[in-house]
């Protein structure tokens, strides 16, 4: 097949998050139960207030690498020796939490206004590993959480949040691309789990 006719044959299809993780990990997306809410909620919560004790000088478009490291941060300075983090690099997942025996893949994002759920424009995405990629991440099963904090500026966040369980979520594969959008997450999805 030539790259012509190659890109032609590209067709969009639906997957889910799960798909995509038992296709190229061999993994599992477990479901959040109860007993998590209740941690996510401790973790979301904690995040926000250190985020309050922390100084931001940066752009508003790395602000959510920031709080990411805020998250990292908070879990590390309440839960001290029972967590390891594990950055994996590029692409989705790239940060692994293990707090006990929960292994957490969290997803960070941050907007001007988390009621805004029509939007369409891509936030969430993935693509195809390469081998060395799927062994240097080396996804175990594990719970796939959107923290969703809304933002009124750099450094500052409102208080706003919403937490998804990205369990079953459904985005576009397109190709070796695959992506989603909040109306994806929220309209389409909606597994809101917290919001504050």
């Amino acid at each position: 097949m030539d790259n012509i006719s190659y890109l032609r044959a590209q067709k969009k299809q639906k997957i889910t998050l799960n798909d995509y993780i038992s296709a190229y990990y061999d993994s599992e997306i477990l479901e959040v139960t109860q007993d998590m809410i209740d941690f996510l909620s401790d973790i979301t919560e904690q995040t926000i207030v250190k985020n309050s004790e922390m100084e931001y000088h940066g752009r508003i478009n790395e602000y959510g690498n920031f709080v990411e490291n805020v998250m990292v941060n908070a879990i590390q300075k309440h839960y001290g020796d029972d967590v390891i983090v594990e950055r994996l690099g590029t692409g989705y997942p790239d940060l692994r939490l293990r707090v006990g025996e929960k292994v957490i893949y969290p997803e960070l994002k941050i907007s001007s206004d988390i009621d805004d759920i029509k939007s369409r424009f891509r936030v969430f995405y993935t693509s195809t590993p390469e081998e060395k990629t799927k062994l240097r991440k080396n996804i175990q099963d594990g719970y796939h959480i959107l923290f969703h904090f809304e933002h009124s500026g750099p450094g500052q966040l409102t208080g706003r949040y919403k937490v998804t369980d990205l369990c079953n979520f459904e985005y576009m594969a397109y190709g070796n691309i695959q992506q989603g959008s909040y109306y994806d997450i929220y309209s389409n999805h909606n597994k809101v789990i917290l919001r504050g």
